[in-house]
């Protein structure tokens, strides 16, 4: 834990994240999908009733995994909203 926690601060710094940034490693993109849609889902205190309210926003060059991610997260009832990138695939 603490090689991750302190290779978590030397991204930061190269990145130019302030300090307190923080972060934790995964053994890929579909856990750090999963992980993502957890930690959103969690941080707004969401509940299953609230779900159909609730939107996961994603782009047109969205993975696979994300849609799997928002399944087992349990908010699959919640739409997946596409927005275009542009030429550079930014948004």
């Amino acid at each position: 834990a603490r090689v991750e926690n302190r290779l978590v601060e030397w991204i930061a710094e190269i990145v130019g994240y302030p300090k307190e940034a923080g972060g934790t490693l995964t053994s890929g993109g579909s856990v750090a999908a999963l992980t993502a849609i957890i930690a959103a889902r969690d941080a707004k205190g969401l509940r299953s009733e609230d779900f159909r309210r609730a939107s996961v926003y994603v782009t047109s060059q969205e993975h696979y995994s994300v849609r799997k991610a928002v399944h087992l997260a349990g908010v699959g009832e919640a739409p997946c909203r596409i927005i275009e990138v542009d030429e550079d695939y930014r948004l």
